[in-house]
């Protein structure tokens, strides 16, 4: 039976900020080893792999990885857009 790695307390890697929550500059989105989300619009890259907003604007989640903070216009702009895609399907 093999102990390794157990003593060891974890690197807490995952996503901070969740879809719609709203961050403020300098907040960290995301922990992650390796390039697994890309940074979009006002976001950026630290050293190791850690993505954080640029500025004040709520976190989007796009379908290519990708990963944005939208300005609280562009936000209410893209809730307003799928809410009458929803309506009209």
């Amino acid at each position: 039976m093999s102990f390794q790695g157990k003593g060891r307390t974890g690197q807490r890697l995952g996503v901070k900020k969740f879809d719609g929550e709203f961050v403020e500059a300098g907040n960290i989105v995301i922990r992650q080893r390796g390039m697994k989300f890309i940074p979009a619009k006002n976001v950026d890259m630290g050293k190791d792999y850690t993505i954080f907003a640029l500025k004040d604007g709520y976190v989007k989640f796009h379908s290519t990885r990708k990963v944005s903070v939208l300005s609280e216009a562009e936000w209410e702009k893209l809730q307003k857009k799928q809410q009458t895609a929803q309506t009209s399907s």
